[in-house]
């Protein structure tokens, strides 16, 4: 459905964006994930054709959009970062002076925000002045306008920023029902958000992307070692843990209420060291309480990919 290639984008001596490609499918929730300032929301700009590249082009159903065509405009949501609204107008007043905007008929403008209010539940809100709203109604009214053309691709810049999290869940929700019928692509920085909403994740760190794909494989992808964390009710001296097949290293003992708690390295064999550990115990007459392995979670990936720790 879209593709980005090769784009790159520098603002004086900084280069906010640094030869980022990817695609995107048809009906695809994808995650821009980076930290503060890594070139999310310039990335999102050129994807929308606010800006130009510098360097790169974007390709939407085959057509290259170096100066985005009306086609695509109308193609297109996006519900910028800072969400701006005219405070001083109600709900539907403002939805149907952007249902205006976007060249809509009357007819058009009836049944098109109707759909948007329904999907964003603001049947309620209608005639209330977005002043009076807070910030989780304020962000559905972002959304309800981002979508009110049914666009093709929808693009959401820090759709949660600044909400408490009853709002971003509420966000959640409303983007994933509104993902099933389009391709979604959303910045955050926030990393629920991206296993709650996402199915793909694109990292982007100084302007460079540094992984893409799903959330799981990423996180295999980029396990150098596994950790089994394994509870016995009688202490085992680690001259014991080391004699098991599969035993790199024990790296922790703790004494806890039940017994000892182990954390044990294993080598990288390609065997499920957990089998081992268990048929082992029952072996050997040892009770266990605990036997789980430590998987690479979403921080773990965020840090191993945004700083020097790896």
């Amino acid at each position: 459905m879209l593709t980005v290639e090769n784009i790159s984008k520098s603002f004086g001596n900084i280069k906010a964006v640094d030869s980022i490609s990817f695609t995107l499918r048809p009906g695809e929730v994808v995650g821009i994930l980076g930290p503060n300032g890594a070139g999310k929301t310039t990335t999102l700009r050129i994807v929308a054709g606010l800006i130009a590249p510098d360097e790169g082009r974007v390709i939407f159903y085959n057509q290259m959009q170096t100066l985005p065509s009306r086609q695509f405009k109308k193609s297109l949501g996006y519900l910028l970062e800072n969400n701006p609204l005219y405070l001083e107008m109600m709900v539907i007043e403002f939805l149907d002076f952007i249902a205006g905007c976007r060249g809509m008929t009357k007819q058009e403008r009836k049944r098109k925000i109707r759909q948007a209010v329904a999907s964003t539940g603001l049947s309620s809100v209608l005639f209330q002045s977005l002043r009076e709203l807070s910030k989780g109604y304020r962000q559905r009214v972002g959304l309800a306008q981002a979508i009110l053309s049914e666009p093709d691709l929808l693009i959401l810049d820090e759709p949660t920023e600044g909400l408490d999290p009853n709002q971003r869940r509420e966000i959640h929700t409303l983007i994933k029902s509104i993902g099933k019928n389009r391709t979604v692509i959303l910045s955050t920085h926030v990393l629920p958000e991206v296993q709650e909403v996402c199915d793909r994740v694109i990292v982007i760190h100084q302007g460079k992307k540094v992984a893409d794909g799903k959330v799981d494989d990423l996180a295999a992808s980029f396990q150098d070692q596994k950790i089994i964390t394994i509870g016995t009710t009688a202490q085992v001296a680690k001259e014991q843990w080391l004699q098991i097949t599969g035993v790199e290293e024990v790296t922790a003992e703790e004494k806890v209420k039940n017994g000892f708690l182990y954390k044990l390295k294993a080598n990288n064999t390609g065997t499920d060291l957990r089998l081992i550990l268990f048929n082992w115990a029952k072996q050997n007459n040892v009770d266990l309480f605990e036997l789980h392995q430590q998987e690479l979670n979403l921080d773990d990936l965020f840090r191993k990919l945004t700083t020097a720790e790896k």
